[in-house]
């Protein structure tokens, strides 16, 4: 059994709220934006929150949402209402407020 100190689950903690807000970022796109790179990040951040692998190398989806305490099937709604609203020409959320919902 590994053991985190209090200070190590606070680091840990702050690393993987940032990496779910880039890739809640990428996937949803910044304002205007609509290049190569931004298709790429996309795509990236699209199969890495909604599809299935479990035993990714080193952090799921999944795995990331359980630590963090949050309902990635909730997340995944919310993404994919906010990708509906903008094709309407609407964003109501930015990816900090999806994560902390």
């Amino acid at each position: 059994m590994i053991r985190i100190s209090r200070d190590e689950f606070g680091g840990l903690r702050r690393m993987l709220i940032t990496m779910l807000l880039y890739a809640v970022e990428d996937y949803l796109g910044r304002r205007g934006e609509a290049n190569a790179s931004y298709a790429r990040r996309h795509d990236e951040a699209e199969t890495w929150l909604f599809g299935s692998q479990q035993t990714w190398p080193y952090f799921s989806f999944n795995q990331v949402c359980e630590v963090l305490r949050i309902e990635p099937d909730f997340v995944r709604r919310l993404l994919l209402q906010e990708m509906e609203n903008a094709r309407g020409g609407s964003r109501g959320l930015n990816a900090a407020q999806i994560i902390s919902l």
